[in-house]
């Protein structure tokens, strides 16, 4: 190894060195939902979650507008899933509890 190499393998080295303190450091992510959860679900719920608040807070609005008693708060729960379910259910469409091309255009979403 000439000196040249030397120098880049020793910085190599320190630069790993310091990723791998910082991640020593990181915060610790939260774990997954309890597998008690079905995966269907989970995935359900991770869905939803990509949803901006202000869209969540516009279905929990239709979904009002429609009958259902939600808080408009822009949390995609189990209320607001319950209730998406109801109304797929009350207008003949396919309940799957996700926000479909169909079930938007009912609610005048669309």
């Amino acid at each position: 190894m000439n000196k040249r190499t030397g120098v880049l393998a020793a910085g190599l080295v320190a630069v790993i060195g310091m990723a791998g303190a910082a991640v020593a450091q990181a915060p610790a992510v939260a774990a997954e939902p309890a597998a008690a959860e079905p995966a269907s679900a989970m995935h359900h719920h991770r869905h939803h979650g990509m949803m901006a608040h202000k869209q969540v807070a516009g279905v929990q609005q239709a979904l009002n507008t429609a009958g259902a008693k939600l808080a408009v708060d822009g949390k995609w729960g189990p209320k607001t899933e319950a209730a998406l379910k109801q109304f797929q259910q009350q207008h003949g469409l396919k309940v799957t509890g996700h926000l479909d091309h169909a079930t938007r255009t009912r609610l005048k979403l669309i």
